[in-house]
């Protein structure tokens, strides 16, 4: 049986983070995020809190090819999800973040839970 963990990496630029800097930020923030796993059959979601200025200044094009280049970089980052924001995050909204993230993966679990009953059976594919 294949095993692994399914793990959300919540990251949130800074006001520190110019346009300029954002591709090289978010490169060495996907390369410490694939550090951490733990083995290879390891799923990775990074959610992205991006301000609407930065998104703006840097292009939604030029956000949309430094996503996809660290799930092609990247054999554990399966997706990234953009969550755009006006400010950047304060500390206990990425703890709340943190949770929401949490019950996503405990949803998911249940949900695997509930369909595999008999281990013949093929888990479904989850988006």
């Amino acid at each position: 049986m294949i095993s692994g963990q399914l793990r959300y990496s919540i990251i949130n630029p800074g006001p520190e983070i110019t346009p300029l800097k954002f591709r090289g930020w978010f490169r060495q923030e996907a390369a410490r995020i694939q550090e951490m796993a733990k083995g290879p059959h390891d799923i990775i979601v990074i959610r992205l809190f991006i301000t609407q200025r930065l998104i703006a200044g840097v292009t939604q094009r030029k956000i949309d090819v430094a996503l996809q280049d660290a799930v092609d970089r990247h054999p554990n980052i399966h997706r990234v999800e953009l969550r755009p924001v006006e400010k950047p995050l304060t500390a206990d909204e990425m703890m709340e973040a943190g949770r929401e993230a949490q019950q996503d993966i405990n949803e998911v679990a249940e949900r695997l839970a509930e369909t595999v009953e008999d281990e013949n059976e093929t888990p479904p594919t989850l988006h």
